[in-house]
């Protein structure tokens, strides 16, 4: 669902980026998968997927029991203190910090990270009347 009121905001605080472009050219560069931002949670899967399996091994019998644990979690939250955990457990320079760290990002939209959503070209006129 397109936030209206947050695109019309957008379109108005920045008119040197839109006002040249038609419709389907601010829809096409607002939708455009070009920018980052943290993720409030990942999956059991997308967690497993960053654990180096060496370093898990390396891992004393107790800490990898915690590991396991935080891996039965319906959400995992990557800046919380399943975070502070696994930076806790596992090498500061290790594969497994490192992919967790990137993957704890991820790749949106600008309409997307301003809480737009995904815009259509009827969306853009809608707002443009609107402004």
């Amino acid at each position: 669902m397109v936030d209206i009121n947050k695109l019309i905001t957008e379109l108005t605080n920045n008119p040197g980026t839109y006002d040249a472009l038609s419709d389907i050219e601010v829809a096409d560069l607002g939708n455009t998968v070009d920018q980052t931002r943290p993720r409030s949670s990942m999956t059991q899967s997308e967690v497993w997927q960053a654990i180096d399996v060496a370093e898990l091994r390396a891992l004393a019998d107790g800490d990898r029991a915690l590991v396991m644990g935080v891996l039965n979690f319906q959400s995992i939250d990557p800046f919380g203190n399943e975070a502070t955990l696994f930076i806790a457990l596992f090498p500061d320079d290790g594969v497994t910090i490192t992919s967790l760290i990137a993957a704890r990002q991820e790749a949106v939209s600008l309409f997307v990270k301003l809480g737009i959503g995904f815009v259509i070209p009827r969306n853009v006129a809608d707002a443009r009347r609107n402004m």
